[in-house]
């Protein structure tokens, strides 16, 4: 067993996750390529990604509505305040990742998606989890964010998506 298997095993085992092991073992592996030093997580609930995160990347900020789960910030992803209080945080600085948990339905994925891709940077990865679309609207919001110049697509299925930013 390698490390990033070793830290997603020790993240679902010791801290409760919605994410498949599989899912977040491909994913985990993609972070470490790129050696993530400041990462955002949206949506952490009882923090088991947050877990693995914290592993392998150096600096991480959490947005989460819920202050129970102790995140960065407090509020509603989809809330300018909340955004607000980001750039407040961050100020020029850019993410290498972005990993959008908060919100599973079309509407609210695609509205964190425009605010919080402005906050990642040249390369950097912007990943979700459990977007329960339907497939239609998946396909509308492929063809409206992910399959536009600036995204590679790293892997894409209605369970997690990720995406490499282009510019």
């Amino acid at each position: 067993m390698n490390r990033i298997e070793n830290i997603v095993k020790n993240g679902i085992e010791k801290i409760e996750t919605e994410q498949r092991i599989d899912e977040l073992t491909w994913f985990a592996g993609e972070l470490a390529k790129i050696n993530p030093a400041f990462g955002l997580e949206i949506g952490i609930y009882k923090g088991g990604t947050r877990y693995v995160w914290e592993r392998i990347c150096k600096e991480l900020i959490t947005i989460d509505i819920s202050p129970d789960y102790h995140p960065t910030i407090a509020g509603d992803a989809r809330d300018l305040e909340t955004v607000d209080k980001l750039k407040r945080i961050v100020g020029d600085r850019k993410f290498d990742f972005v990993f959008l948990d908060g919100d599973h339905m079309y509407e609210g994925v695609y509205k964190e998606f425009l605010y919080y891709s402005q906050f990642v940077k040249d390369g950097g990865i912007i990943a979700s989890h459990d977007i329960y679309i339907v497939q239609h609207d998946c396909e509308v919001l492929s063809k409206q964010v992910w399959e536009c110049d600036t995204y590679q697509v790293l892997h894409a299925i209605v369970l997690c998506c990720a995406l490499k930013l282009m510019l």
